[in-house]
């Protein structure tokens, strides 16, 4: 470092940068947060249909086989789409992963430059 004005100037962007990448982190958490969230509310909401359905088989049936049927046919769409939401989730959890690999990639390169950087000042 030359003069203490330097000094400063380093610290400035040392600490800017690392607000930076917090922010960065903060809003990586909250997207997945709310990407979690919204399949959490469509399950429920899924799930209370089906739900709803069943009750009302039981006080429509008119014999034994038809709501056998109808049952199986309810339990196939459920299974269904928990599977379609186990699949979304599973990408989900890959592409969140990638982001965050991304993130901590691209915060270590930024670290190790400003080091280089404060070193080579010195």
């Amino acid at each position: 470092m030359q003069n203490p004005k330097e000094a400063l100037e380093m610290i400035n962007k040392l600490g800017t940068s690392g607000f930076d990448s917090l922010r960065e982190l903060g809003e990586l958490q909250m997207s997945t947060w709310n990407k979690l969230m919204n399949t959490q509310i469509e399950m429920f909401n899924s799930m209370m249909s089906r739900a709803e359905a069943q009750i009302k088989l039981a006080s429509d049936a008119k014999d034994m086989e038809s709501a056998v049927k109808a049952q199986v046919e309810i339990n196939r769409e459920v299974a269904e789409e928990m599977m379609k939401k186990t699949r979304e989730s599973v990408e989900m959890a890959q592409e969140t992963g990638e982001a965050y690999r991304e993130w901590a990639e691209k915060a270590v390169k930024e670290v190790t430059e400003q080091v280089q950087a404060a070193d080579k000042a010195a």
